[in-house]
């Protein structure tokens, strides 16, 4: 391969940064990446229930919407849930509505905005539950 000025690619330094680049691309996609466990979604979820009784007033959810995910849902096709808040209970509560409606729980990308001492940690854990 050549670049426009007809040197090496080798020598010029783009595959060496390339290489750089999708290790780097890689190695942060690992530390996003997320399992959920059915066992601690229920238990999770049961805390949440009781926990939001307490925090919140109410959440209201449209239930055309669910019966609109349901359907999609049935039909295999990927979606891609993207709050539009910048808060940690985004996902949380985007994930409880779901499980509570029958709904597969979304892996959440959640790397380094939960470096947050001591409450990141309380965080991470929530959400590898969630």
């Amino acid at each position: 391969m050549e670049d426009l000025k007809g040197q090496d690619i080798i020598d010029s330094g783009i595959l060496a940064a390339q290489i750089t680049h999708k290790q780097r691309a890689v190695k942060v996609l690992q530390e996003m990446r997320s399992c959920i466990s059915s066992f601690l979604l229920k238990i999770a979820a049961w805390v949440m229930y009781k926990l939001l009784g307490k925090m919140l007033d109410g959440i209201e959810v449209r239930k055309d919407q669910i019966g609109t995910l349901k359907k999609i849902a049935q039909e295999n096709v990927p979606m891609i849930y993207l709050p539009l808040h910048r808060s940690h209970l985004d996902y949380i509560l985007v994930t409880f509505i779901l499980f509570m409606n029958d709904l597969r729980a979304p892996l959440v990308a959640a790397g380094n905005n939960l470096m947050i001492p001591f409450l990141g940690l309380c965080l991470e854990d929530l959400v590898l539950f969630l």
